[in-house]
């Protein structure tokens, strides 16, 4: 890892506690938001590699959180993975319509959140 920075914005104590435990012991630094506001003010001030977007979260929810940031030239090139309890799967395809580079389930395996957020980073090549 290059200590790449992840923003994890989830309004539960306890999902942001153990997702940045397993980032940080993968090498990732991190910043936290606990709602819809926090993020989006720690997506400009913060300037994250990519960001872990709860969708059900107080204040604005995760989708109105990616429709403003994908109104803002600061923000519109941060990937975000959408880690929710939601897996209805329009949620799913409205979060990918926004632009969401992957939508993660919880409860997540810390291998499975691991892969997904290397996976999220990998820089994109003609190749694949």
């Amino acid at each position: 890892m290059s200590g790449e920075k992840i923003l994890i914005a989830d309004d539960s104590t306890h999902v942001r506690m153990l997702v940045r435990g397993a980032l940080e012991s993968a090498g990732y630094a991190t910043v936290e938001a606990v709602d819809g506001p926090d993020a989006l003010q720690k997506a400009i001030d913060e300037q994250p590699d990519l960001m872990l977007l709860d969708l059900m979260m107080p204040g604005l929810d995760g989708f109105e959180v990616l429709q403003f940031m994908n109104r803002r030239p600061e923000t519109s090139n941060i990937k975000v993975i959408m880690l929710t309890g939601s897996d209805e799967a329009s949620n799913q395809q409205y979060g990918y319509t926004l632009g969401v580079v992957g939508y993660i389930v919880k409860p997540v395996a810390t291998e499975d959140l691991l892969t997904a957020v290397a996976r999220a980073l990998r820089p994109v090549t003609p190749w694949g």
